[in-house]
């Protein structure tokens, strides 16, 4: 799982992200993802007591639909900046069909839901929940404001046009 999750990143790193990423927040991310993986290998080796057939039969398709699900969006977003077409009677610059026609910013669900997965099948319900929760904590009170203030202000109506049809912001449904 480790493995998947650093090809996954590679992949975004080499064929997706457009935006120059600074040396600080690479490394941020880096540590985060190193830290994060680490304790799942850790937890796989160390705590089978946690871990049963069942945390393990749900963790892998739990990692399987979040990793989908956050590559896919990454790609759908990818291909619609990359097409130099009209896209609409406005020229739409903001990506929200497909995948991100379900929450703005389905790609950080995706990545939560394959982090909660490989806990999941590493150490069980428990940790799932822990690791699946921290992330998700995370990108809503964080990345998300965040990300959102910037859409606002390079976008304007646009990206307010987008928040009025594309519900949520994160969760399908939840939030």
């Amino acid at each position: 799982m480790a493995l998947g999750g650093a090809l996954k990143q590679i992949i975004w790193l080499l064929f997706i992200c457009s935006a120059e990423v600074p040396i600080y927040l690479s490394a941020a991310i880096g540590g985060l993802n190193t830290a994060a993986d680490t304790a799942n290998t850790l937890l796989f080796l160390w705590a089978p007591r946690f871990r049963n057939s069942v945390s393990s039969y749900l963790g892998i398709p739990l990692y399987a639909i979040g990793i989908y699900l956050e590559l896919a969006s990454e790609l759908q977003r990818r291909a619609f900046k990359s097409d130099p077409r009209p896209r609409g009677p406005n020229h739409a610059r903001v990506h929200s069909t497909g995948l991100f026609a379900l929450a703005r910013h389905i790609n950080y669900t995706g990545f939560a839901l394959w982090r909660a997965g490989y806990a999941m099948a590493a150490a069980g319900v428990p940790w799932s929940i822990v690791t699946g929760g921290f992330f998700l904590w995370d990108f809503a009170s964080r990345a998300v404001p965040s990300l959102e203030g910037y859409m606002r202000e390079k976008y304007g109506e646009e990206w307010r046009e987008v928040e009025r049809r594309v519900r949520w912001r994160l969760v399908p449904g939840v939030y």
